[in-house]
């Protein structure tokens, strides 16, 4: 079991059936770095302008009453110029499913803008179990 995992299994232990889980995917731009590894070409949700960096992907949960516990769940920094990197919608539907296989799919999942793109959809059709 890998960490993520572990950690993911623990966590549930603190979740109760009414929590919110928001999925974000953001970015961590270097304006000036000149020799990081695989720093690719990212949007910067602050500007919006393309910059280099790197994405991440991030889900926190919001439980306990009035949602006022926050539970981190997911952290990963991700670049397109790793050697086996796929595509952005690949670590994130690898990341919900390790979340689900962890946590279970109970509560209200909410997911930030972008992810209304039809492929993104379409993974969450095949596995309405999920969310």
């Amino acid at each position: 079991m890998s960490v993520q995992e572990g950690y993911l299994q623990q966590a549930s232990g603190c979740l109760d059936k009414n929590r919110l889980i928001a999925v974000d995917l953001g970015d961590i731009t270097k304006l000036y770095a000149r020799k990081m590894p695989q720093l690719r070409t990212v949007r910067d949700g602050s500007t919006g302008e393309l910059r280099k960096g790197w994405w991440l992907l991030e889900a926190e949960a919001l439980t306990g009453a009035k949602h006022r516990k926050h539970v981190p769940l997911w952290l990963e920094l991700f670049t397109i110029g790793k050697r086996k990197y796929q595509s952005t919608w690949t670590v994130v539907e690898n990341a919900l499913e390790q979340m689900v296989k962890r946590i279970g799919p109970q509560g209200t999942w909410l997911f930030d803008r972008g992810f209304d793109d039809g492929e993104f959809w379409e993974f969450l059709g095949v596995y309405r179990s999920l969310l």
